[in-house]
């Protein structure tokens, strides 16, 4: 008798027990969908920013292609950084404006003993063209580069804190190697065209303080030669 009712005692706790499992297991799956709500609503937890978004403080710099400079010994090589850099969240100046990702900075490497040398210290302007003023060597039958023209935007002029082709522009000449950089044409709009003229000579026509200027330098010592203004 004292047996039976021992294991009776067992069988109504274990009922109890798997009542209490029963009914815990149901709150569980009546809780779980409520937790991804927000009284009534989906939560409206900040989710995290896109990374292209917000981008990095610092951009990482790409290196491009070897690009040999006709007649020398020199190649250079462009420095780009990402074309998203634009407007950070750090309020650091970007870059905007341009078709491809914008070029910071030249490398030029001498062929022959592989020194390198960069056009600026540092990356902080947009180069927006680089072009080799090369003239044809009838006797060698090949070209010859006689300077390198650079279309430099060093400053936010137009407030937008982007660097593109709507800020002032600079222009300037080195030697074929890259070597004595020459500012030659400052606030200028628009370079409207160039043109190699009389063999050691560049003609270049600039919009320029509201004018259309043409403007003529040597190519021997970079020096202007002559200016007119042509039209507004």
């Amino acid at each position: 008798m004292e047996t039976n009712r021992f294991f009776l005692t067992v069988n109504r706790i274990n009922a109890v027990l798997l009542l209490l499992v029963l009914l815990a297991g149901g709150f569980s799956v009546i809780l779980a969908p409520l937790s991804m709500w927000g009284l009534g609503g989906w939560d409206n937890s900040p989710v995290a920013a896109d990374p292209e978004v917000i981008p990095p403080k610092q951009s990482s710099l790409w290196y491009g292609n070897l690009q040999r400079i006709e007649g020398t010994s020199y190649s250079y090589i462009e420095v780009t950084t990402e074309r998203y850099e634009r407007k950070s969240l750090a309020g650091s100046l970007g870059s905007g404006g341009y078709g491809s990702d914008p070029v910071r900075n030249v490398m030029f490497i001498n062929e022959n003993n592989l020194e390198a040398h960069s056009l600026f210290e540092n990356n902080d302007y947009v180069i927006s063209e680089i072009w080799p003023v090369t003239w044809l060597d009838s006797k060698a039958s090949a070209r010859k580069t006689l300077a390198l023209l650079f279309v430099v935007i060093e400053k936010d002029t137009d407030g937008d804190r982007t660097l593109s082709e709507n800020d002032y522009q600079t222009i300037a000449l080195t030697r074929p190697d890259g070597s004595g950089y020459r500012e030659i044409a400052t606030k200028v709009s628009a370079l409207r065209d160039k043109e190699r003229i009389a063999g050691n000579e560049l003609l270049l026509m600039l919009s320029q303080d509201g004018k259309l200027n043409l403007n003529k330098y040597s190519l021997e010592d970079f020096s202007l030669v002559a200016a007119q203004a042509v039209g507004e």
